[in-house]
């Protein structure tokens, strides 16, 4: 049986979900209304990561805090299968320091959908299951993640996680 979330643009395109929402959110399906995106660490009370921190082991730890206080066990997907009632999410991350020209850096989420191709939600962008050459993600690991629009090319695999249906990360 395939695991995922449901892909739903019509939930997660509309206002002000669109916009008051990230990439963190989508991948843990949290889509209650709020008043600011969620950054990996900020539901543990952890300092936002700094520029010279956005590296996987950095966003990693952060995000294994967030969950913690959750009440979420992390656990890593074994061959690209979850337990039952978890899904596949992947977090990737485009470090500072391949950008010290222009001061760009960021991670970047995205969640398995029931039907086995993947999709994110780059930014304050609406949600989308295809690449920046416009294809279908199949796995993010094979897509094209070098946003060259946005100048951030997500080249740092930080790892795949096992996580339930949905997790409040405010």
């Amino acid at each position: 049986m395939r695991t995922g979330t449901i892909y739903d643009p019509q939930t997660w395109n509309k206002q002000p979900v669109v916009n008051t929402h990230n990439c963190y959110d989508y991948a843990m399906n949290n889509v209650e209304n709020k008043n600011k995106t969620s950054q990996p660490g900020r539901k543990a009370n952890q300092p936002l990561a700094t520029k010279n921190e956005f590296t996987c082991p950095n966003i990693s730890r952060l995000f294994h805090k967030d969950m913690r206080v959750s009440g979420v066990d992390i656990i890593k997907s074994k061959n690209g299968i979850c337990p039952k009632g978890t899904r596949r999410v992947q977090l990737w991350v485009d470090p500072y320091e391949s950008h010290i020209k222009n001061d760009n850096y960021d991670y970047h989420w995205y969640r398995e959908d029931i039907t086995g191709t993947w999709s994110h939600k780059p930014g304050k962008n609406k949600i989308t299951n295809i690449d920046d050459s416009g294809n279908i993600i199949h796995d993010p690991k094979f897509a094209d993640r070098n946003y060259e629009n946005l100048n951030l090319n997500y080249t740092d695999f930080c790892g795949e996680y096992c996580v339930p249906n949905r997790v409040n990360v405010d």
